[in-house]
């Protein structure tokens, strides 16, 4: 039997999966046939029962310039027999190998490239065959299967004729970590990771960890430092000697100076070092004496910015330079943060507004992906103008913070909503119908426009401000049944209140203000004044009513009562009505009662009489009593008679008294003058005994006449006293008269001071 020409195919599929902590790379190998139904097809599968397929390299390298993971596989196909043609499938993407004639390769194929995988055949011998497929891809292949078909005839009937053995390749991932071997001096800060630094494979910063340290810098010798680097996919560790050797002189260790923060230049020292300088751009200070191995340089004012070049020059005590060393600067880390946005009330507010802390120096807005530009900010607080930008309740808006670099230090969410208005018609006034020109009343919140509704339809809109109203409606409401409502509007338009409005007639109101007294016997009205509603007004004499009172200008009226014969007995009542008849008010009449009164003063005698007295008639009820135009209130009015106390006023017959007398209100009622009589003229005589010195104690005697006091002088002085009675007197002179040599002369007086007598007083021995 002439045998068919058959089709063999290889296949090769890769199943990429990742692992980020496994860093082993993993190509599992199959090898499958195809097998045919035919005679030929039975052969076919003999002969391939003996074909190997074996991979023998695998390798994963990050490329640095493309930043993805070159992957290499290598691998070979052979056999007794391979049949026509080689296919390679990859991830299914076909390559075809090389032509097979009489059981041998013919030539070398260069495959093409497809999909980003690449794949190489060479012919090695005709029955072994070499291929490479090279690809990349942005994660490295952790794990996967790598699978051959050799297929012939119809490409459908392929078989699994067996499994090659798992094989294994590692990509080198790992971390790379920078440290080297240090040298302190004894007493020396050692901080280890100031000294070690790591990169992943590609290329950017890791962690380092120290995993071991047995440092001790207070005692010499050799220690070990380890740290660890742990990658994306692998980990790594290093090892560093750390030597203590003894100390030389100098400075050991500055810290770094941040501007606008650091106060002093900071470090240590070892060694015989007494003084520290600071150096600025090649300005040395005032050197600064040290000890405990402690440098503290206050630095204040001296460095103003980061490119200005600073040392720390070491001196010993005798002035001798042993160490200078840089200062490294740094500016001092800007921070700041938006502390609060206030909400933004959408198509009210025309700035976003907020506050901040820190070294915040400029905001921005950013609204809906897109930054507004930024504006300087001071004080803690920040205020952006939106109006016509925020154009949209669901508008995505942020603030942004920046510091004086221009640097990003925060941003935070501006939250938006609609803004919400309140109001309330607080008062609606009733509304009088036929009288009211307005519909009034007032209004709390945001209401800014009202309108009515009258029986179902609303009028315009007006504006209205300082929380009252006034609608015009005259001509309008001109029934009691109108339905009227008040409809309160914000400046939306948005209708936030209704109140309805109570229509009435006009309740009449009135009344009596004044009703003037009336005086009996002399007025010829009633009089007095009104208010409000009042129609007419009616007088009432002892319950008979009189009509007819004048209603004047000015709410003045009055009522002719001459003919009505008045009396103070008489109950008089006026009452106020409506134009309806209605009684509004009413008061009863007060009357003026017209008094009088009569004096009849007594003619005195003086001097004799101490008061002025009288008698009275009438309604006196009070006098007063002038002598030569002073007037003197007082005296004593009652029952008919009376008596005013005198002696300290009236002097002289001469005097010019006069007597008034009041009613109980004060008025004047009666005046008299006081007439005096002629006093018979007074006469007497005093008849003094014999004094006796030493012996007598009074100077006694008899008297006759109008005597009424006396006075004794000795030797010029004058003394008052005695007593006068039934005719005789006695003056006391134990204490006066101690001599009968004294000079001794006696006077008598009568009641008004008038002397009557002298004597002289004789003294025995």
């Amino acid at each position: 039997m002439k045998m068919k020409k058959m089709m063999s195919v290889v296949a090769l599929t890769t199943i990429l999966g990742t692992s980020a902590e496994a860093p082993l790379n993993v190509l599992s190998a199959k090898v499958f046939a195809a097998e045919e139904t035919s005679t030929e097809g039975e052969n076919l599968r003999t002969s391939l029962a003996s074909t190997n397929s074996t991979i023998t390299s695998t390798s994963v390298r990050y490329n640095s310039n493309t930043q993805k993971f070159d992957h290499r596989i290598t691998g070979i196909i052979e056999g007794e027999k391979l049949v026509n043609r080689t296919k390679m499938e990859v991830s299914g993407n076909l390559f075809w190998g090389g032509v097979i004639s009489g059981g041998s390769f013919t030539s070398t194929k260069n495959g093409s490239t497809t999909s980003g995988y690449n794949v190489l055949w060479t012919q090695q011998s005709n029955e072994r065959e070499m291929f490479e497929i090279t690809f990349s891809s942005e994660l490295p292949v952790i794990r996967g299967d790598l699978m051959v078909q050799v297929f012939g005839g119809n490409l459908a009937d392929a078989k699994i004729l067996h499994t090659l053995e798992s094989i294994s390749g590692y990509a080198d991932l790992r971390p790379t970590i920078t440290a080297v071997n240090q040298t302190i001096s004894l007493g020396e800060d050692f901080d280890p990771l100031a000294f070690a630094t790591a990169k992943d494979f590609d290329g950017t910063d890791v962690s380092v960890v120290v995993t071991t340290n047995n440092v001790d810098n207070q005692k010499l010798g050799k220690y070990t430092v380890t740290y660890t680097a742990t990658g994306k996919y692998q980990k790594t560790t290093k090892s560093i000697t750390v030597t203590v050797v003894e100390p030389d002189d100098g400075i050991t260790k500055l810290d770094t100076f941040t501007l606008e923060e650091s106060n002093s230049v900071t470090g240590t020292y070892k060694g015989n070092v007494s003084q520290v300088a600071l150096s600025v751009n090649g300005v040395e200070g005032t050197k600064m004496d040290v000890t405990g191995g402690v440098i503290d340089y206050t630095a204040i004012g001296a460095i103003k910015k980061a490119t200005d070049v600073v040392l720390i020059n070491a001196y010993t005590a005798d002035g001798k330079l042993v160490d200078s060393k840089p200062v490294t600067l740094a500016e001092r880390e800007l921070k700041g943060a938006i502390t609060n946005v206030d909400n933004y009330q959408f198509k009210e507010d025309r700035q976003v507004k907020g506050t901040f802390t820190g070294d915040v120096d400029q905001v921005s807005i950013t609204i809906n992906g897109t930054e507004q530009k930024a504006v300087k900010v001071t004080g803690g607080a920040f205020q952006y103008y939106v109006w016509g930008l925020i154009n949209n309740k669901a508008d995505d808006v942020t603030v942004n913070a920046y510091d004086k670099n221009g640097e990003l230090l925060d941003s935070k969410e501006v939250t938006i909503s609609e803004a919400t208005t309140t109001g309330e018609i607080t008062e609606v006034n009733d509304y009088l119908l036929k009288e009211d020109r307005h519909v009034t009343g007032k209004f709390t919140g945001d209401v800014t426009k009202v309108s009515l509704t009258i029986n179902g339809s609303e009028t315009g809109k007006i504006g209205v401000t300082d929380g009252v109203f006034q609608y015009y409606v005259w001509g309008v409401l001109n029934n009691l049944s109108d339905e009227v409502t008040v409809n309160a509007y914000d400046k939306y338009n948005n209708l936030i209140d209704t109140k309805a409005v109570n229509i009435k007639e006009k309740e009449l109101f009135g009344s009596i203000t004044n009703l003037d007294k009336f005086t009996v016997g002399s007025d010829r009205y009633v009089t007095g004044n009104y208010e409000g509603d009042v129609a007419r007004i009616s007088t009432f004499i002892n319950g008979t009513e009189h009509k007819g009172a004048s209603l004047q200008g000015g709410n003045a009226f009055s009522f002719y009562a001459a003919d009505k014969n008045i009396k103070k007995t008489d109950e008089v009542v006026v009452v106020a009505y409506d134009k309806n008849g209605k009684e509004l008010s009413r008061e009863t009449l007060n009357y003026i009662i017209v008094t009088e009164g009569k004096l009849t003063p007594v003619e005195m005698t003086i001097p004799g009489d101490n008061n002025v007295t009288g008698t009275y008639t009438g309604d006196v009820t009070r006098i007063t009593l002038t002598v030569n135009g002073t007037e003197y209130k007082g005296g004593t009015v009652a029952d008919g008679s009376f008596k005013f106390y005198s002696l300290d006023k009236i002097k002289n017959q001469s005097d010019v008294v006069v007597v008034k007398g009041y009613d109980a209100t004060g008025k004047l009622l009666d005046t008299k003058t006081v007439k005096f009589k002629q006093a018979a003229p007074t006469v007497g005589t005093i008849t003094p005994a014999t004094l006796t010195i030493p012996g007598d104690k009074n100077i006694v005697g008899t008297y006759t006449g109008d005597v009424k006091s006396m006075t004794i002088t000795v030797n010029g002085t004058e003394y008052k006293g005695g007593t006068i009675a039934a005719g005789e007197f006695k003056f006391y002179s134990l204490d006066k008269v101690k001599s009968a040599n004294d000079t001794v002369i006696m006077k008598a007086f009568d009641k008004a001071g008038k002397l009557l007598d002298t004597k002289t007083i004789a003294i025995n021995k």
